[in-house]
């Protein structure tokens, strides 16, 4: 990975996670400015600075076992009540099929 890393001209912040994941990673260009405000196996959450704008960013992953989808939706809530600022989320969400998962 850090091949591609140089070419990009990324830092890059990156979290393992146990089983058969591939872990989460989150590369950042030089210009940016940005916070790690917390992290976890299952998700990197940041404050990103840019050309005078700011925003919430979260990388999610959802656990893919049925009986901890609960608790990895309840992180997520609690992630969106850290930051009164534009939220964008991306991450690997393992098919949510319907509301009642939420």
């Amino acid at each position: 990975m850090d091949k591609p890393k140089l070419q990009l001209g990324c830092y890059n912040f990156g979290v393992s996670v146990q089983g058969n994941s591939s872990g989460l990673a989150l590369f950042q260009r030089k210009d940016l400015d940005i916070s790690l405000n917390c992290y976890s196996s299952s998700f990197i959450d940041v404050i990103v600075n840019w050309d005078g704008l700011s925003w919430h960013l979260t990388v999610f992953y959802r656990h893919p076992e049925a009986s901890k989808t609960k608790l990895s939706w309840d992180i997520f809530h609690k992630l969106s009540t850290m930051s009164c600022l534009l939220w964008v989320c991306f991450g690997d969400y393992n098919d949510v099929l319907n509301q009642q998962e939420f």
